[in-house]
């Protein structure tokens, strides 16, 4: 049986994004040689996610509305991890991060 892996990485401007990843997808599988199976996409952080969906900017402005009425980002201090992590890495500036500690913010030991 044939394997492949390839980790796929994404820097978006903004604290909500959606990035279609498909050309990246397809090119990873014609590099992978592999002929039949199953693909597997899978966002590996826990505020990111896959969706399959048309590539239509109303349907992503629809779930941007969505996303927001469920889980509101302002005001930031209604959200404890959110707050915890401002005060642990020293970067007030964007809210949560993808990384634990991102390069243009301060740690203090």
């Amino acid at each position: 049986m044939k394997s492949y892996r390839k980790e796929l990485w994404f820097e978006t401007p903004a604290r909500l994004a959606f990035v279609n990843i498909t050309p990246r997808v397809e090119q990873a599988l014609a590099d992978s040689g592999v002929r039949e199976g199953l693909c597997l996409v899978n966002a590996m952080h826990i505020s990111a996610s896959v969706f399959i969906n048309d590539d239509e900017k109303g349907l992503h402005a629809d779930f941007a509305r969505w996303l927001e009425s469920l889980a509101p980002h302002e005001p930031l201090k209604q959200w404890a991890a959110a707050t915890r992590r401002l005060r642990s890495d020293g970067c007030g500036s964007r809210g949560m991060h993808p990384r634990p500690h991102p390069p243009r913010c301060a740690r203090t030991p």
